[in-house]
Protein backbone atom coordinates (compact mmCIF):
# COMPACT_ATOMS: atom_id res chain seq x y z
CA UNK A 1 0.00 0.00 0.00
CA UNK A 2 1.13 3.56 -0.72
CA UNK A 3 0.81 6.02 2.16
CA UNK A 4 0.78 9.11 -0.08
CA UNK A 5 0.72 9.53 -3.84
CA UNK A 6 0.71 12.68 -5.96
CA UNK A 7 0.21 12.29 -9.72
CA UNK A 8 0.48 15.23 -12.09
CA UNK A 9 -0.30 17.68 -9.28
CA UNK A 10 -0.29 21.35 -10.23
CA UNK A 11 -1.08 24.46 -8.19
CA UNK A 12 -1.18 28.01 -9.53
CA UNK A 13 -1.53 31.35 -7.78
CA UNK A 14 -2.52 33.77 -10.51
CA UNK A 15 0.20 33.63 -13.16
CA UNK A 16 2.63 31.87 -10.82
CA UNK A 17 2.84 28.08 -10.99
CA UNK A 18 3.97 27.05 -7.50
CA UNK A 19 3.74 23.28 -8.11
CA UNK A 20 4.13 22.09 -11.68
CA UNK A 21 2.93 18.62 -12.72
CA UNK A 22 4.55 16.82 -9.77
CA UNK A 23 4.62 13.07 -9.22
CA UNK A 24 5.63 11.54 -5.87
CA UNK A 25 4.90 8.22 -4.20
CA UNK A 26 5.62 7.63 -0.49
CA UNK A 27 5.47 4.04 0.67
CA UNK A 28 4.04 2.79 3.96
CA UNK A 29 6.34 3.82 6.79
CA UNK A 30 8.79 5.53 4.43
CA UNK A 31 10.58 8.75 5.41
CA UNK A 32 11.06 11.22 2.54
CA UNK A 33 12.87 14.55 2.77
CA UNK A 34 11.70 17.33 0.47
CA UNK A 35 14.47 19.90 0.06
CA UNK A 36 14.89 23.02 -2.05
CA UNK A 37 15.52 26.76 -1.90
CA UNK A 38 12.96 29.22 -0.54
CA UNK A 39 10.05 29.72 -2.91
CA UNK A 40 10.53 26.46 -4.82
CA UNK A 41 7.05 25.15 -3.92
CA UNK A 42 7.84 22.58 -1.25
CA UNK A 43 5.54 24.04 1.44
CA UNK A 44 2.76 24.48 -1.12
CA UNK A 45 3.14 20.80 -1.99
CA UNK A 46 2.81 19.90 1.67
CA UNK A 47 -0.36 21.99 2.04
CA UNK A 48 -1.83 20.26 -1.01
CA UNK A 49 -1.14 16.87 0.56
CA UNK A 50 -2.64 17.99 3.86
CA UNK A 51 -5.80 19.28 2.22
CA UNK A 52 -5.14 22.91 3.13
CA UNK A 53 -5.03 23.78 -0.58
CA UNK A 54 -6.90 22.30 -3.55
CA UNK A 55 -4.91 21.32 -6.66
CA UNK A 56 -5.68 22.89 -10.04
CA UNK A 57 -4.76 19.63 -11.79
CA UNK A 58 -3.71 16.09 -10.93
CA UNK A 59 -4.76 13.75 -8.17
CA UNK A 60 -3.74 12.93 -4.61
CA UNK A 61 -4.24 9.60 -2.84
CA UNK A 62 -3.75 8.59 0.79
CA UNK A 63 -3.69 4.86 1.57
CA UNK A 64 -4.54 4.29 -2.11
CA UNK A 65 -7.78 6.27 -1.61
CA UNK A 66 -8.40 9.28 -3.83
CA UNK A 67 -8.65 12.43 -1.68
CA UNK A 68 -8.34 15.19 -4.30
CA UNK A 69 -8.70 15.47 -8.06
CA UNK A 70 -11.20 14.29 -10.66
CA UNK A 71 -14.06 15.97 -8.84
CA UNK A 72 -13.17 14.34 -5.49
CA UNK A 73 -12.40 16.38 -2.39
CA UNK A 74 -11.82 14.86 1.04
CA UNK A 75 -11.42 17.46 3.83
CA UNK A 76 -8.20 17.51 5.88
CA UNK A 77 -9.70 15.92 8.97
CA UNK A 78 -10.79 12.85 7.00
CA UNK A 79 -7.52 12.18 5.14
CA UNK A 80 -5.48 10.33 7.79
CA UNK A 81 -2.74 12.94 7.35
CA UNK A 82 -1.00 14.62 10.29
CA UNK A 83 0.86 17.93 10.12
CA UNK A 84 3.60 19.38 12.35
CA UNK A 85 4.54 23.02 11.80
CA UNK A 86 7.69 24.93 12.68
CA UNK A 87 6.12 26.70 15.67
CA UNK A 88 4.51 23.50 17.10
CA UNK A 89 1.14 25.36 17.36
CA UNK A 90 0.29 23.96 20.81
CA UNK A 91 -2.63 25.34 22.79
CA UNK A 92 -0.93 27.44 25.51
CA UNK A 93 -3.83 27.14 27.98
CA UNK A 94 -3.90 23.33 27.86
CA UNK A 95 -1.59 20.91 29.59
CA UNK A 96 0.58 18.61 27.49
CA UNK A 97 -1.77 15.64 27.94
CA UNK A 98 -4.76 17.74 26.91
CA UNK A 99 -2.92 19.02 23.83
CA UNK A 100 -2.27 15.45 22.78
CA UNK A 101 -5.82 14.38 23.66
CA UNK A 102 -7.14 17.01 21.26
CA UNK A 103 -6.16 14.66 18.44
CA UNK A 104 -7.61 11.51 20.07
CA UNK A 105 -11.22 10.57 19.26
CA UNK A 106 -13.47 10.74 22.31
CA UNK A 107 -14.44 7.53 24.00
CA UNK A 108 -13.09 4.72 26.11
CA UNK A 109 -9.35 4.35 26.10
CA UNK A 110 -8.63 8.03 25.42
CA UNK A 111 -6.40 8.47 28.49
CA UNK A 112 -4.54 5.27 27.70
CA UNK A 113 -3.95 6.45 24.13
CA UNK A 114 -2.53 9.76 25.38
CA UNK A 115 -0.18 7.93 27.74
CA UNK A 116 0.88 5.63 24.89
CA UNK A 117 1.65 8.61 22.65
CA UNK A 118 3.67 10.44 25.31
CA UNK A 119 5.67 7.26 25.82
CA UNK A 120 6.14 7.01 22.07
CA UNK A 121 7.69 10.50 21.83
CA UNK A 122 9.78 9.86 24.96
CA UNK A 123 7.93 12.34 27.23
CA UNK A 124 6.04 9.98 29.56
CA UNK A 125 6.27 12.14 32.69
CA UNK A 126 5.43 15.58 31.24
CA UNK A 127 1.69 15.23 30.69
CA UNK A 128 0.74 17.74 33.40
CA UNK A 129 3.04 20.51 32.24
CA UNK A 130 2.01 23.49 30.12
CA UNK A 131 3.71 24.25 26.79
CA UNK A 132 5.62 27.23 28.21
CA UNK A 133 7.25 24.89 30.72
CA UNK A 134 8.83 22.81 27.94
CA UNK A 135 11.92 23.29 25.82
CA UNK A 136 11.53 23.89 22.10
CA UNK A 137 12.45 20.30 21.36
CA UNK A 138 9.92 18.97 23.85
CA UNK A 139 7.20 21.17 22.34
CA UNK A 140 7.89 19.71 18.91
CA UNK A 141 7.61 16.18 20.26
CA UNK A 142 4.25 17.04 21.85
CA UNK A 143 3.13 18.38 18.47
CA UNK A 144 4.24 15.08 16.93
CA UNK A 145 2.30 13.09 19.54
CA UNK A 146 -0.83 15.12 18.75
CA UNK A 147 -0.32 14.54 15.01
CA UNK A 148 0.05 10.78 15.60
CA UNK A 149 -3.00 10.61 17.86
CA UNK A 150 -5.60 9.77 15.19
CA UNK A 151 -3.27 7.09 13.72
CA UNK A 152 -2.45 8.84 10.42
CA UNK A 153 -0.90 7.06 7.46
CA UNK A 154 1.54 9.91 6.91
CA UNK A 155 2.78 12.89 8.92
CA UNK A 156 3.93 16.05 7.13
CA UNK A 157 6.63 18.24 8.71
CA UNK A 158 6.89 21.82 7.44
CA UNK A 159 10.35 23.03 8.56
CA UNK A 160 9.41 21.50 11.91
CA UNK A 161 12.94 21.65 13.35
CA UNK A 162 13.88 25.06 11.97
CA UNK A 163 13.51 26.94 15.27
CA UNK A 164 15.79 24.57 17.18
CA UNK A 165 19.53 24.99 17.64
CA UNK A 166 21.79 22.63 15.73
CA UNK A 167 22.50 20.12 18.52
CA UNK A 168 18.88 19.97 19.70
CA UNK A 169 17.63 19.70 16.12
CA UNK A 170 19.58 16.47 15.59
CA UNK A 171 18.27 14.81 18.76
CA UNK A 172 14.65 15.82 18.12
CA UNK A 173 14.92 14.69 14.51
CA UNK A 174 16.19 11.27 15.62
CA UNK A 175 13.45 10.95 18.25
CA UNK A 176 10.87 11.89 15.61
CA UNK A 177 12.10 9.20 13.21
CA UNK A 178 11.98 6.60 15.99
CA UNK A 179 8.42 7.58 16.88
CA UNK A 180 7.24 7.43 13.27
CA UNK A 181 8.76 3.98 12.78
CA UNK A 182 7.23 2.74 16.02
CA UNK A 183 3.82 4.07 14.95
CA UNK A 184 4.17 2.64 11.43
CA UNK A 185 3.51 6.06 9.89
CA UNK A 186 5.25 7.52 6.86
CA UNK A 187 6.83 10.97 7.12
CA UNK A 188 7.50 13.78 4.64
CA UNK A 189 9.94 16.39 5.89
CA UNK A 190 10.13 19.78 4.19
CA UNK A 191 13.46 21.47 4.83
CA UNK A 192 15.95 23.85 3.25
CA UNK A 193 18.79 22.25 5.26
CA UNK A 194 20.66 19.82 2.99
CA UNK A 195 22.34 18.06 5.92
CA UNK A 196 18.98 17.43 7.54
CA UNK A 197 17.53 16.14 4.28
CA UNK A 198 20.36 13.66 3.82
CA UNK A 199 20.17 12.52 7.46
CA UNK A 200 16.43 12.01 7.90
CA UNK A 201 15.22 10.83 4.51
CA UNK A 202 15.28 7.28 3.22
CA UNK A 203 14.75 9.13 -0.05
CA UNK A 204 15.43 12.75 -0.92
CA UNK A 205 13.33 14.79 -3.35
CA UNK A 206 15.07 17.95 -4.58
CA UNK A 207 12.73 20.68 -5.78
CA UNK A 208 13.25 23.78 -7.95
CA UNK A 209 10.64 26.09 -9.48
CA UNK A 210 7.78 23.76 -8.62
CA UNK A 211 9.35 20.61 -10.11
CA UNK A 212 11.47 17.75 -8.84
CA UNK A 213 15.04 17.77 -10.12
CA UNK A 214 16.09 14.53 -8.42
CA UNK A 215 14.31 11.87 -6.36
CA UNK A 216 16.39 9.06 -4.92
CA UNK A 217 18.33 7.66 -2.01
CA UNK A 218 20.47 10.22 -0.12
CA UNK A 219 23.83 8.71 -1.14
CA UNK A 220 22.77 8.60 -4.78
CA UNK A 221 21.59 12.21 -4.73
CA UNK A 222 24.82 13.34 -3.07
CA UNK A 223 27.34 11.36 -5.14
CA UNK A 224 25.42 11.09 -8.43
CA UNK A 225 23.19 14.18 -8.61
CA UNK A 226 21.00 14.62 -11.66
CA UNK A 227 22.47 18.04 -12.48
CA UNK A 228 24.68 20.85 -11.17
CA UNK A 229 21.79 22.44 -9.27
CA UNK A 230 21.24 19.28 -7.22
CA UNK A 231 25.01 18.89 -6.76
CA UNK A 232 25.47 22.34 -5.21
CA UNK A 233 22.21 22.32 -3.24
CA UNK A 234 23.17 19.12 -1.39
CA UNK A 235 26.72 20.16 -0.51
CA UNK A 236 29.83 22.06 -1.48
CA UNK A 237 31.03 21.11 -4.95
CA UNK A 238 33.61 22.28 -7.47
CA UNK A 239 33.61 21.52 -11.19
CA UNK A 240 36.72 20.88 -13.27
CA UNK A 241 36.85 20.53 -17.06
CA UNK A 242 38.09 17.27 -18.54
CA UNK A 243 37.94 14.99 -21.54
CA UNK A 244 36.10 11.75 -20.95
CA UNK A 245 36.49 8.47 -22.82
CA UNK A 246 34.04 5.85 -21.63
CA UNK A 247 34.28 5.58 -17.86
CA UNK A 248 37.55 7.52 -17.37
CA UNK A 249 38.18 11.24 -17.59
CA UNK A 250 41.45 13.14 -17.88
CA UNK A 251 41.57 16.34 -15.84
CA UNK A 252 44.10 18.81 -14.56
CA UNK A 253 44.30 16.82 -11.33
CA UNK A 254 44.81 13.47 -13.05
CA UNK A 255 42.88 10.60 -14.61
CA UNK A 256 39.72 9.69 -12.70
CA UNK A 257 37.03 7.02 -12.91
CA UNK A 258 33.81 8.76 -13.95
CA UNK A 259 30.09 8.12 -14.32
CA UNK A 260 28.03 8.05 -16.44
CA UNK A 261 30.08 6.80 -19.37
CA UNK A 262 30.52 9.51 -21.99
CA UNK A 263 32.88 10.84 -24.66
CA UNK A 264 34.16 14.34 -25.22
CA UNK A 265 34.39 17.49 -23.14
CA UNK A 266 32.85 17.24 -19.67
CA UNK A 267 32.97 18.80 -16.23
CA UNK A 268 33.54 16.59 -13.19
CA UNK A 269 32.17 17.26 -9.74
CA UNK A 270 34.59 17.20 -6.82
CA UNK A 271 33.40 17.40 -3.22
CA UNK A 272 35.93 19.02 -0.82
CA UNK A 273 36.23 15.85 1.28
CA UNK A 274 37.39 13.98 -1.84
CA UNK A 275 40.46 16.18 -2.34
CA UNK A 276 43.67 15.57 -0.36
CA UNK A 277 46.94 17.48 -0.57
CA UNK A 278 50.38 17.89 1.00
CA UNK A 279 52.84 20.74 1.14
CA UNK A 280 55.45 20.30 -1.58
CA UNK A 281 57.98 22.96 -2.76
CA UNK A 282 57.77 21.39 -6.23
CA UNK A 283 53.97 21.36 -6.23
CA UNK A 284 52.11 23.15 -8.99
CA UNK A 285 49.02 24.06 -6.91
CA UNK A 286 48.97 26.73 -4.24
CA UNK A 287 46.90 27.44 -1.13
CA UNK A 288 45.02 30.71 -1.68
CA UNK A 289 42.53 30.58 1.20
CA UNK A 290 41.77 28.60 4.32
CA UNK A 291 38.76 28.56 6.60
CA UNK A 292 38.89 27.10 10.11
CA UNK A 293 35.83 24.99 10.92
CA UNK A 294 36.77 23.53 14.27
CA UNK A 295 37.52 19.88 13.58
CA UNK A 296 38.49 20.66 9.98
CA UNK A 297 40.02 23.25 7.69
CA UNK A 298 38.50 24.09 4.32
CA UNK A 299 41.35 25.00 1.96
CA UNK A 300 41.00 26.61 -1.46
CA UNK A 301 43.73 25.46 -3.85
CA UNK A 302 44.54 27.26 -7.09
CA UNK A 303 45.67 25.07 -9.99
CA UNK A 304 48.13 26.15 -12.74
CA UNK A 305 45.21 26.89 -15.08
CA UNK A 306 43.72 29.31 -12.56
CA UNK A 307 40.86 26.96 -11.65
CA UNK A 308 40.28 26.33 -7.95
CA UNK A 309 39.19 23.32 -5.93
CA UNK A 310 38.49 23.03 -2.25
CA UNK A 311 39.81 20.45 0.19
CA UNK A 312 38.21 19.62 3.55
CA UNK A 313 40.85 18.07 5.81
CA UNK A 314 41.44 17.47 9.53
CA UNK A 315 42.51 20.50 11.55
CA UNK A 316 45.85 18.78 12.18
CA UNK A 317 46.87 19.66 8.60
CA UNK A 318 47.80 23.29 9.22
CA UNK A 319 49.17 24.83 6.02
CA UNK A 320 49.76 28.53 5.48
CA UNK A 321 48.24 30.53 2.64
CA UNK A 322 50.67 30.75 -0.28
CA UNK A 323 52.17 27.29 0.29
CA UNK A 324 52.90 25.19 -2.81
CA UNK A 325 51.16 21.78 -2.67
CA UNK A 326 50.52 18.61 -4.61
CA UNK A 327 47.00 17.24 -4.58
CA UNK A 328 45.04 14.21 -5.63
CA UNK A 329 41.46 13.02 -5.66
CA UNK A 330 40.47 10.16 -3.36
CA UNK A 331 36.73 9.92 -3.95
CA UNK A 332 36.39 6.20 -3.30
CA UNK A 333 33.89 5.99 -6.19
CA UNK A 334 33.61 7.22 -9.79
CA UNK A 335 33.20 10.99 -9.88
CA UNK A 336 30.05 12.44 -11.42
CA UNK A 337 30.58 14.01 -14.84
CA UNK A 338 28.34 16.46 -16.66
CA UNK A 339 28.32 17.51 -20.30
CA UNK A 340 30.76 20.40 -20.80
CA UNK A 341 29.36 23.88 -21.03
Amino acid sequence: MTALELAGVTKRFGRTTAVDDVDLRVGDGELVALVGPSGCGKSTLLMLAAGLLEPDAGRLCVDDRLVAGGGTWVPPEDRRVGVVFQDAALFPHLRVADNVAFGVPRGRGRAARVAELLELVELPDLGRRYPHELSGGQQQRVALARALAPRPSVVLFDEAFGNLDHALRASVRDATARALRAAGAAGVFVTHDQGEALAVGERVAVMRDGRFEHVGEPADAFHRPANRFVATLLGEADFLPGRQSGDVVDTEVGRLAATPAARGEVEVMLRPHEVVFAADPAGTARVVRREFRGATYLYTLRLPSGATVRALVPHTLDVATGTAVTLQVEAGHPVRSFAGR
